[in-house]
């Protein structure tokens, strides 16, 4: 269990220093989870699927 949680901190901590918002977060942090960080065509995908 801790291991995921540092996994889902780890996650909203790079989505946040890429500038997104808390929704965009939440949606990346749920479609990336067995990652640590987020793909480098995150910000892409969010306006490809137009999550604000």
């Amino acid at each position: 269990m801790t291991c995921s949680f540092s996994n889902q901190s780890l996650r909203f901590l790079d989505a946040y220093q890429r500038g997104l918002s808390r929704k965009q977060a939440a949606w990346a942090n749920r479609k990336y989870q067995g990652h640590q960080t987020l793909p480098d065509s995150i910000l892409k995908e969010l306006d490809d699927k137009q999550i604000a």
